[in-house]
C-alpha cells in the first residue's frame, strides 16, 4: 500500500502553544468587552478563544493516557485549581460579589483528568468514575435549573461549579475512546487494514473521529440551548469551539518539545496570565 503523505505536523507541544495563545486571547477579550470602543475587538478575540478548551481537553486526555505517574500529574493540576479557588473566594468576599459567573475551568480539567484515569485503570476503581461524572452532571443541572427557573441554589457555591460541565466530559470521553474505536474500524476492514494499526493511518482515523466529536458535541449543546431558550454562560461564543476540529485533523500524537521549563512554566502561566491581564486593565 502506498505510504500516505504526512499531513500530521502538529505535535502535542504545538497544540499546547496554540491552546495557550487562544486562551490568552479569550481572557483579554473579556476585559476588552468592558471598555469603550473595544467591544467588537473583544468579541473577535473571544471567538478565537473558544477553540482553546477542546484543545486543552485533548491535551489532558493524551497526558493521562501516557503518564506513568498520575499522582504527580493530578497534584500539579490540583494545586493550580486550588490557587484559582482561593482567588475566587477572596475576590468574591472582599472585593466584588458580582462574579458568580466567573468559574474556574481548571476544576473542569481536574475532574476530567481523574475520570479518564479511572476509566483507564479498567479495574474495580474504574467504578468511581461515576462519582466524578456525577459531580460534573450535578453542576450542569444546578446551573441550568437556576437559569431556567430564575432562582438561586445555595447548597452548591459558585466557586465549586464548572463552567463547561457536561460539555467537557463528553469531549473527553469522545477523545479517549477514539483510539480503541479507530483500531476497531481498521481491524473490521480486514487483514489489509489490520496492518495499519499503530501507524500514521490509525492516527488519521483518530483525528477524524476527534474532529467529529468536537463538531457533534458543540453543535448538540448549541442547538439544545437555542431550542430551550436557556442562556448558558457564553454559548453564543462557544459555538465557535467547533472550529477546533481543524487543528485536530493535523495532530500527529507525538510529544514534541518537552523541556522542564516549558512544562512547569505552562502550569504557572495559567494563574499568572489572568493576574497580569487584570492588573494591566485595572490601570487603563
Amino acid at each position: 500500500m502506498e505510504k500516505p503523505r504526512n499531513f500530521q505536523f502538529i505535535s502535542n507541544f504545538i497544540l499546547k502553544v496554540v491552546a495557550i495563545v487562544l486562551m490568552t486571547l479569550d481572557h483579554v477579550g473579556i476585559f476588552l468587552q468592558n471598555l469603550q470602543n473595544t467591544q467588537q475587538i473583544g468579541e473577535i478575540f473571544r471567538y478565537f478563544g473558544r477553540l482553546a478548551f477542546p484543545l486543552f481537553i485533548l491535551i489532558i486526555v493524551e497526558g493521562v493516557r501516557h503518564t506513568k505517574h498520575f499522582g504527580k500529574y493530578i497534584l500539579k493540576l490540583g494545586i493550580i485549581a486550588a490557587i484559582f479557588l482561593i482567588g475566587q473566594v477572596v475576590f468574591y468576599y472582599n472585593f466584588n460579589n458580582q462574579i458568580k459567573d466567573f468559574y474556574s475551568p481548571v476544576l473542569d480539567v481536574v475532574l476530567v483528568a481523574t475520570t479518564i484515569y479511572l476509566l483507564k485503570r479498567k479495574d474495580k476503581y474504574s467504578f468511581f468514575s461515576i462519582l466524578t461524572i456525577g459531580y460534573i452532571l450535578t453542576s450542569f443541572i444546578v446551573v441550568n435549573i437556576e437559569r431556567s427557573q430564575n432562582i438561586n441554589i445555595l447548597w452548591m457555591p459558585f466557586f465549586l461549579r464548572l463552567p463547561y460541565a457536561f460539555f467537557d466530559i463528553l469531549l473527553a470521553l469522545g477523545f479517549y475512546y477514539s483510539k480503541p474505536l479507530a483500531k476497531v474500524i481498521l481491524k473490521d476492514g480486514g487483514t489489509e487494514t489490520e496492518n495499519l494499526v499503530d501507524t500514521p493511518y490509525q492516527r488519521y482515523v483518530e483525528n477524524i473521529l476527534n474532529a467529529f466529536v468536537v463538531l457533534i458535541v458543540t453543535f448538540a449543546f448549541y442547538l439544545s440551548f437555542k431550542v430551550s431558550g436557556i442562556s448558558y454562560f457564553f454559548f453564543d461564543y462557544q459555538a465557535y469551539a467547533g472550529l477546533a476540529c481543524i487543528p485536530l485533523l493535523f495532530y500527529n500524537g507525538n510529544r514534541g518539545y518537552d523541556k522542564k521549563w516549558f512544562k512547569y512554566g505552562t502550569y504557572l502561566y495559567l494563574p499568572l496570565h489572568i493576574l497580569i491581564i487584570f492588573i494591566i486593565f485595572s490601570l487603563i
